[in-house]
């Protein structure tokens, strides 16, 4: 060949090659992230050219995955997508369908391709497609001979073999296409989105896309695989149907019975294969593994990589550990990212549960699947984060994940408090005080509370409070409601009146750098109460406050004696008792008798000491100075003068979970045993040197958090000391940790005092991993007003704590930690 020809055919052949070669670039639309499902089929169809989405007038590109895909626009890509040209002609088939207008072209070919079954009259262009008419689509265009499967059963229980498109619905089934909508049916009326329709197209074009082919059944029944130990009224039935027509579970053949075993933990494997079909990936193959005990090549490996590539779990290198059970706080981790939900949409909305601190690092999946309807907790407002997960359970959690079909009611978004923007403090009048979420006795009930329970104000809003209930904001009536200083104080009475020189503002605490609660016009007048450090605690509208001194004018004649005030220090004839109580809050008022109600005798500052002389339910009889009187003994840290520091005192253990709730579990251990044993023994010592100790549980009952710190209130107790178990994902995490919580007119210091105490005493006598004393607001520590704090001894989940935690010997030594630590409080 000559040299001439030899560099033409050369240079034909680099053209021919440059002409057929595809682009690499993605399209990226501004509302189809890569992590959403359809994200691949839909480049994939970009590539054929089969969509280009719509431009906006912002300058983004936009593809509306989730509207529904009208019959113009699903011709038009089925046509392209099917390797065929436009089709001109001179007169329009259908008399709603304009001549010479691009889709008229493609609806055009799609006539000409017999892709629909209607040829004359009314195409209607704009209507959406129905999933039977996709069927007679997708069949046609992709060449699907429907012939070849009209012995195989109907899978679908919803499509009588009486429906028109039932041999196509067929095709497209045992050609993994699709199957269905879940629980065995295909909704032959419903609408196709966009992006379902994508990825339609995507699996009857290429086999890349095609979900595992399903076995040809000639038997004629509907397709379900009922389990030996899943019956048709097993509460999770239905989805677990679902799931085995998504192909994601397939149970365990014994003794020629087929079981799935619901009650059976989930393992961490198990669950990144579930959860990896369910999202409609496939398996993913690898030369090496992540991880050092998952062996490459099995088919669980397959799956564990695939998530991993996925973000499915957080651990991405070191062990996986695909025999352990799923966590409930990691499970939300994983259906958050295999079903796209964004953490970050639900961030500036509250925590539900109550046993989820904001320090948790699943919170905000565990919120992301609460505010999505996937899960309501375990009831009692809790989570129990660190509990195992039921295989039947993954199985509704996944299908509520990825059908709404099995949602659960959409719960109502509670924004989250801000601390901040707190106005006011209140005390409850009455029992079985609604909490609701929506000013109006409609509003849905978040919870009660009792007599005498404190809850912070945010606003007022006509007859309602808006509160702060379990981390969210709610409503109570104003009627049942009484204000009380900052400091959880009550009001007492008017000491004179003065008149604003100016426009005032009124603070929440004694500072102009406070929450500014209104203003009050020149010229108001006003009630003092109190006066603070230049400042007059005064009442607007009903919501005590604070204005500064020096922009009033007293009112002639309005004032009267004014109480005493005592800091400790004026104790001209001191009375000796054999107990003192310290004040631990910035203010506490002494009254003439035992009463929130009867007259001010003087007010007591923080660090002020009284001499006890008695105290009866709530109420202490002191002497301060020359006066004697009575105080809320809540606000008193109780010192006896001789003998055991603890003896009279009233002390309160809580004995974590108990009954029909576990707590964290491990290896057959349970924490509501462990914590049981401990609290017995600490009560035992306590006991045995004079303290009156009570417990919430004395056996295996399961007392509410609000039972609990109902039982406290009604025994008076002074120091309230819950005792818990850690459990975590990681089995490397070890140590003990203590927690105590910040809340309005609290006293939070003593907590922390408390805490630490008891804290260092268990890491030194156990010789324990210090995670040191942390501010969290659990239930039962921020709703009481005494020093309460929840003691974590160690892990379960770790070797080397768990063995200390089920070893007598290590209970006795955080037995006498515990009741180390409590002596140590009220000795220093």
């Amino acid at each position: 060949m000559n040299q001439k020809l030899i560099t033409l055919v050369v240079a034909i052949f680099l053209v021919c090659t440059l002409a057929v070669t595809p682009t690499s670039a993605k399209v990226v639309f501004a509302d189809v992230a890569t992590t959403d499902a359809a994200y691949d089929e839909i480049q994939y169809l970009i590539s054929l050219g089969a969509i280009n989405g719509y431009q906006e007038v912002n300058g983004k590109t936009n593809f509306k995955p989730n509207n529904s895909v009208t019959r113009g626009h699903a011709a038009k890509m089925a046509v392209i997508a099917a390797g065929k040209s436009p089709l001109k002609v001179s007169k329009s088939s259908y008399t709603d369908v304009k001549v010479g207008t691009e889709l008229s072209t493609y609806i055009e070919r799609a006539r000409e391709l017999g892709l629909f079954t209607k040829t004359s009259g009314q195409f209607n262009p704009n209507e959406p497609l129905s999933r039977e008419e996709m069927s007679h689509v997708l069949a046609k265009a992709f060449n699907l001979n429907v012939s070849d499967y009209q012995n195989l059963a109907m899978y679908f229980q919803d499509v009588s073999t009486t429906n028109t498109y039932a041999p196509y619905i067929k095709a497209i089934y045992y050609n993994g296409i699709t199957i269905g909508s879940g629980n065995g049916k295909y909704m032959p009326k419903s609408t196709v989105t966009r992006a379902q329709f994508a990825s339609f197209i995507a699996r009857a074009k290429s086999d890349e896309f095609r979900l595992a082919l399903p076995e040809r059944n000639t038997s004629g029944n509907t397709g379900k695989i009922v389990f030996a130990d899943v019956g048709a009224n097993y509460a999770a039935y239905e989805e677990i149907q679902y799931l085995i027509s998504l192909g994601a579970i397939n149970g365990y053949l014994e003794n020629g019975k087929t079981y799935y075993k619901p009650n059976n933990s989930v393992t961490r494997g198990h669950a990144a294969k579930m959860a990896v079909i369910s999202a409609g990936k496939g398996p993913l193959k690898v030369s090496q593994s992540s991880y050092t005990d998952v062996k490459v090549g099995t088919e669980l490996s397959l799956y564990i990589e695939r998530a991993r590539e996925l973000g499915l779990f957080t651990k991405t290198s070191g062990q996986f550990n695909p025999n352990e059970p799923l966590s409930r706080e990691e499970m939300s981790h994983v259906l958050a990212k295999a079903f796209n939900l964004n953490e970050s949409d639900y961030k500036d909305l509250a925590m539900y549960f109550q046993d989820v601190p904001g320090t948790n690092t699943y919170a905000p999946y565990i919120k992301a699947i609460y505010y999505n309807g996937i899960t309501i907790g375990s009831g009692n407002g809790k989570y129990l984060p660190k509990s195992t997960v039921t295989r039947a359970q993954f199985a509704s959690f996944i299908a509520r994940a990825k059908s709404n079909q099995f949602r659960l009611p959409l719960p109502e978004k509670l924004e989250a408090v801000d601390t901040s923007q707190v106005i006011g403090l209140i005390s409850v009048t009455t029992d079985g005080l609604n909490v609701r979420t929506k000013p109006t006795t409609s509003g849905t009930v978040m919870g009660q509370v009792d007599t005498g329970g404190k809850l912070s104000v945010y606003a007022v809003e006509d007859n309602w409070l808006k509160v702060s209930y379990q981390g969210a904001y709610g409503y109570i009536s104003k009627s049942y409601a009484k204000f009380l200083e900052q400091d959880g104080n009550s009001i007492g009475q008017s000491t004179k009146s003065v008149t604003a020189n100016a426009t005032l503002n009124l603070y929440y605490k004694p500072t102009s750098s406070s929450k500014k609660i209104t203003q009050i016009s020149t010229g108001t007048t006003l009630s003092v109460y109190k006066e603070i450090s230049g400042y007059y605690l005064t009442m607007v509208n009903g919501i005590p406050g604070y204005i500064v001194k020096n922009s009033t004018t007293v009112v002639a004649g309005s004032e009267v004696e004014p109480p005493k005030t005592d800091t400790g220090n004026n104790n001209s004839n001191p009375v000796t008792t054999s107990t003192t109580g310290k004040v631990t809050v910035s203010t506490l008022n002494m009254r003439q008798s035992a009463s929130d109600s009867s007259p001010k005798i003087k007010s007591l500052s923080k660090g002020t000491v009284v001499a006890v002389h008695s105290i009866s339910g709530f109420w202490a009889k002191v002497t301060s100075g020359n006066d004697t009187g009575y105080v809320h003994k809540s606000y008193l840290k109780l010192t006896n003068g001789t003998g055991s520091a603890v003896k009279g005192r009233i002390i309160i253990l809580d004995p974590g979970h108990g009954g029909k709730d576990p707590g964290a579990v491990n290896s057959g251990h349970t924490e509501k045993a462990i914590v049981l044993k401990v609290s017995n023994l600490v009560k035992q010592k306590l006991e045995a040197n004079g303290a009156k100790v009570f417990t919430t549980r004395a056996g295996d009952t399961f007392p509410t958090l609000q039972e609990r710190v109902n039982f406290t209130k009604s025994n008076y107790g002074e120091v309230f000391v819950s005792i818990h178990v850690n459990a975590a994902t990681s089995t490397s995490a070890k140590g003990t940790e203590t927690y105590y919580s910040i809340s309005s007119g609290d006293q939070f210091e003593e907590d922390k005092k408390l805490a630490t105490y008891i804290n260092n005493e268990i890491v030194t006598n156990a010789n324990m991993k210090n995670r040191g004393v942390k501010e969290a607001q659990y239930y039962v520590t921020r709703n009481m007003i005494i020093p309460s704090v929840l003691v974590e001894l160690g892990f379960i989940s770790n070797a080397e704590d768990r063995k200390k935690l089920i070893n007598d010997k290590y209970v006795e030594i955080y037995a006498q930690s515990i009741y180390n630590g409590i002596v140590d409080y009220y000795k220093k």
